[in-house]
């Protein structure tokens, strides 16, 4: 097998091994990923870098015409650069779906630190600022 041929996965194929999509709908969800054997490689390895890793999932609904977001899970090093492994397009993202990320990953590894996305830290810091009245909010 190329190590640099991408393959995907993430969706149901039929009988003659063709791929399904969805429709985008909330019952007939669209999931596709992608990467290749030689970013999993490079990517997933410690070893380089005294057993530390930090591994990213971010998405953007900027890029894609239909408005799905696009996701991208990565690694970044301590030179501060990060590095994809696998990006994916899904028709919808639900909440859930971080806790059962974290979940997922902590089996796997059980001295993982999980870190709160900054987005989503400076929203909860805002929403705990204006329930407590430290600051008024603007009308």
């Amino acid at each position: 097998m190329d190590i640099n041929r991408p393959f995907y996965f993430g969706f149901n194929v039929n009988d003659k091994n063709i791929p399904i999509q969805g429709e985008g709908t909330k019952s007939s969800r669209v999931y596709f990923y992608g990467t290749t054997i030689k970013l999993l490689q490079m990517n997933c390895n410690t070893l380089d870098q005294n057993g530390i890793a930090l591994f990213h999932i971010d998405g953007t609904y900027k890029i894609t015409k239909e408005g799905y977001p696009l996701l991208v899970f990565g690694r970044s090093y301590l030179k501060r650069k990060i590095y994809p492994i696998v990006i994916g397009i899904t028709s919808s993202e639900e909440q859930d779906a971080q806790s059962a990320c974290s979940a997922a990953a902590r089996e796997f590894f059980p001295n993982l630190t999980v870190l709160m996305c900054w987005f989503h830290l400076k929203q909860a810091v805002k929403k705990h600022i204006v329930l407590k009245r430290y600051v008024r909010q603007r009308h």
